[in-house]
């Protein structure tokens, strides 16, 4: 941030000790601004929006620093966590397209818990998800897939011929995100290895071009 920023901050500041019931003072300004100015403003706005969502008290100066903003792939990761909690839901397994998701959700309890939190209790998730994500990036190795209620039950019961793939969650080449269905997962497969010199994955344009190929 620049100089003339400081009025801007200022009223981000006074917006934060409105959120959380803190008197802000002068003194409390200065010292966040020395060392919050390394950032951009609206890096700072989209910090400041995300502690308003996810902390239970005003924010201390670390968790600016640790918070993702926007642009963090975190992000993402978490909008399609929330895409596949509203559409896949708990009772199927799940693959997303960035493994890392899968690391972060086994350490929030995994997927069948992360599917049982009550809103409060996703709405806190949400931070501990960004830090989990962000410790997990330099991991060698993620599980393939979260494994829903179907999958664990059918385990359990050793009904393994009946375990489905899991859902895929990805995101196209437009930033959108969808998911695609066992069968298109299988139809895929069975493509790749037939023409291993030709294979394909699985965006929605490959997906509906492959019905027609095979």
């Amino acid at each position: 941030m620049q100089v003339n920023d400081i009025k801007e901050f200022t009223k981000v500041m006074y917006l934060l000790g409105s959120a959380f019931g803190r008197e802000i003072k002068k003194e409390l300004i200065d010292v966040y601004w020395e060392i919050l100015k390394e950032l951009s403003l609206e890096q700072f706005k989209n910090k400041a929006y995300i502690l308003i969502k996810t902390n239970k008290y005003f924010p201390v100066i670390a968790e600016f620093l640790e918070v993702p903003d926007k642009q963090d792939k975190s992000i993402l990761a978490w909008q399609k966590v929330l895409y596949a909690f509203k559409i896949v839901n708990c009772w199927n397994s799940v693959q997303f397209d960035d493994s890392v998701i899968h690391s972060a959700i086994e350490m929030l309890g995994g997927w069948r818990r992360f599917n049982e939190m009550t809103i409060e209790e996703r709405k806190w998730a949400e931070k501990d998800f960004y830090k989990y994500y962000s410790a997990m990036q330099n991991k060698d190795a993620h599980p393939k897939y979260l494994v829903g209620y179907s999958e664990f039950e059918q385990n359990r019961d050793g009904f393994f011929d009946m375990i489905k793939a899991p859902i895929k969650v990805y995101s196209d080449l437009r930033g959108e995100i969808l998911v695609q269905e066992p069968k298109e997962v299988k139809l895929i497969e069975e493509y790749n290895k037939l023409f291993p010199n030709d294979k394909i994955d699985g965006s929605e344009e490959h997906t509906s071009e492959l019905q027609s190929r095979l």
